[in-house]
């Protein structure tokens, strides 16, 4: 009975210790208050616990004040403590995330690339700021802190007054990104964390200018479902009827790479690029074109006719026949070297002075043997291993390898809106790695049997998507020059999109030819360029543009 009560007398005593220990603890813990504005003043409790607290200013109701405050509006009671609402900063919209932060830490500054904290309470008197609660204010998790500790090159977990604390954009809150303004060739792109906004100009719309010019989608489903991406996100609720002026709100994982916030990889990687390829530079000039080859390639032909657009039609009749004015122009009027990959059996390189072709089949690559292009995979991957045969063979004949040009020519089937010139050049990202054919079906071919594996170095590859960037600007130009259409910026892009994947069409990305380009020359898709495309004038204005801009590209 004694040691029972000796027990009970014992509990009793921690108990009170404990209660009178916690309730110290809670009345010493040290506490900041700072003002925010003239209702609500925001405070940190030990360094590590931030709070908002307000009270009503005038005729507005604790309701109204939770819709400024709270992320959840709704759930303004939970917070109510007699006449005023304490919220803590999870619960804290992003305005108050930012505007509590900004007072409590007035040192704290924002760049393009990372949030930089000031680390204030650590001590006594304050309290004491851990690693995983900055992480958790400007991430929404403490369990980034790892990555913060490795961004910044911290050793340990302790982080001492004035020590400023790197934060990646990357991990950043929607809050603390830097709003990055980036002129376009459309005007304001402005990013604000998760999208960025686009101020939609008179007689522009949203699947015809925004997602072609900002996004790498031209495709007509994909245009499609970005559309529907961007309406979803900027509350849009009538697509027929966008007043000019409206707010436009592009996802960043929808954005092209130069469009996208810096620390993006994809937009790292093409600012590097930039930086590396000033190197690249055109150094030859050939006076008439002397000294210049040429390996002109038209797309699809034989048991492959490629798209068949509008008005019946056919790709390959009218890019074959774009291909023999550019051969018949080069060779009157310049004094260029001139091969083919293809040749029509029944017209030759003729040229056709008609609106209308008759539908043949008889056209083929010019492989050893020859190919009837039966499948159009098999057509794609010969056409580069011929046109590496033809560039080795030109290189053993003495042409300089900066002196020998490939075009494809192409006519492609897009968003029916968009129209014009689009000129596709290798993305030297995109093109890495080892390709080839081993089998059967392609080793009957001598030109694959001379090399039937290729890998191009970086140097290799950046090199080659700068001058065939060159080249292709020239050939906009030259366009424009000719008033002929071009594709609404970018009308020069390093690869295709494709249900949303991307790819460099086979017959850049494993050419050996360093100034390689794939010629859109009008949309198949759209009624305007079809009837383009049929005048037998208009073609001849494409080769004449074509030939202008091989011969201003090697002007010097």
């Amino acid at each position: 009975r004694s040691s029972t009560g000796v027990l009970c007398i014992l509990a009793g005593l921690t108990v009170g210790y404990l209660l009178l220990s916690s309730s110290a603890i809670a009345g010493s813990s040290p506490e900041v208050r700072k003002k925010i504005n003239s209702y609500a003043t925001a405070g940190i409790i030990d360094g590590r616990h931030i709070y908002v607290e307000s009270g009503k200013t005038g005729r507005e109701s604790f309701g109204d004040l939770g819709k400024e405050l709270l992320l959840r509006p709704d759930l303004w009671r939970k917070f109510l403590t007699g006449n005023k609402l304490r919220v803590p900063y999870e619960e804290l919209s992003d305005r108050y995330k930012l505007l509590s932060v900004r007072a409590l830490f007035p040192k704290d500054s924002a760049s393009e690339r990372h949030w930089v904290h000031v680390v204030t309470y650590a001590n006594p008197k304050y309290g004491r700021e851990t690693l995983w609660r900055v992480a958790a204010w400007f991430t929404g998790t403490g369990t980034t802190f790892p990555k913060i500790k490795q961004y910044n090159g911290l050793r340990g977990d302790t982080i001492h007054l004035g020590q400023k604390i790197k934060i990646p954009q990357s991990l950043l809150l929607l809050p603390f990104i830097k709003r990055q303004r980036i002129v376009t060739e459309n005007g304001a792109l402005i990013l604000r964390g998760d999208y960025a906004t686009y101020k939609l100009k008179k007689g522009e719309s949203i699947y015809g200018d925004v997602v072609p010019h900002f996004t790498d989608m031209v495709d007509s489903k994909d245009v499609i479902w970005a559309c529907g991406q961007i309406i979803r996100r900027s509350g849009i609720r009538d697509p027929q009827k966008i007043p000019p002026g409206t707010e436009i709100k592009i996802p960043i994982d929808l954005l092209a790479a130069k469009y996208r916030p810096l620390s993006d990889p994809r937009r790292a990687r093409y600012e590097q690029f930039m930086r590396e390829s000033g190197k690249y530079r055109p150094v030859y000039t050939a006076k008439d074109l002397v000294g210049v080859a040429v390996i002109l390639d038209a797309g699809h032909g034989g048991k492959d006719p490629g798209t068949l657009g509008r008005l019946g039609i056919h790709e390959d009749d009218y890019v074959y026949d774009v291909m023999c004015r550019v051969k018949r122009l080069l060779e009157r009027k310049t004094q260029a070297r001139v091969v083919t990959t293809i040749l029509d059996r029944s017209s030759k390189y003729q040229v056709i002075d008609a609106t209308k072709f008759k539908a043949d089949k008889d056209e083929y690559l010019l492989t050893t043997p020859t190919y009837d292009n039966g499948n159009p995979n098999v057509s794609a991957n010969l056409r580069w291993y011929l046109a590496n045969s033809l560039f080795r063979k030109l290189r053993r004949e003495g042409f300089d390898k900066g002196k020998i040009v490939f075009t494809s020519f192409h006519a492609d089937s897009l968003y029916a809106s968009l129209r014009g010139l689009m000129v596709y050049v290798p993305n030297a990202y995109y093109s890495g790695g080892k390709n080839g054919k081993n089998d059967a079906q392609y080793r009957r071919y001598k030109e694959v049997r001379e090399r039937p594996f290729v890998e191009f170095s970086k140097e290799m590859r950046n090199s080659s998507e700068k001058l065939s960037r060159d080249f292709s600007y020239e050939i906009k130009k030259a366009f424009r020059k000719k008033s002929l259409k071009v594709h609404n910026e970018p009308a020069v892009r390093g690869y295709v999109m494709r249900n949303r994947r991307v790819y460099v069409p086979a017959v850049l990305r494993y050419n050996e030819t360093p100034i390689k380009v794939l010629v859109e020359i009008v949309n198949l898709n759209n009624v305007t360029d079809c009837k383009r495309i049929r005048n037998p004038q208009f073609r001849e204005w494409v080769a004449e543009a074509y030939v202008q801009a091989l011969q201003e590209f090697y002007s010097g």
